[in-house]
């Protein structure tokens, strides 16, 4: 059951990434440092603070996005311009 579990959290970026090289032709290596943030911080989370699975999940996907925003607003014209 483990072993089942494992691969299907790796098949979500995999056919992320299936659909954006299949399709488009394009490389983005942005789905898997994402995905990588996420790991880590509800691994983190798991192992120092002892916190449950949908905390752990709610996190990662707060710091995953955060970490997004972070990346992509300055270089999408959105992001606040200074007067």
């Amino acid at each position: 059951m483990h072993a089942i579990i494992i691969a299907l959290i790796f098949l979500l970026p995999a056919h992320g990434l299936n659909l954006l090289v299949g399709y488009t032709g394009l490389l983005s290596l942005a789905q898997a440092a994402f995905f990588g943030i996420g790991a880590y911080t509800s691994g983190l989370m798991a192992v120092r603070f002892g916190t449950p699975f949908y905390l752990n999940f709610l996190a990662a996907g707060v710091v995953a996005g955060r970490s997004l925003c972070r990346s992509a607003f300055p270089h999408s014209g959105c992001a606040p311009r200074p007067l």
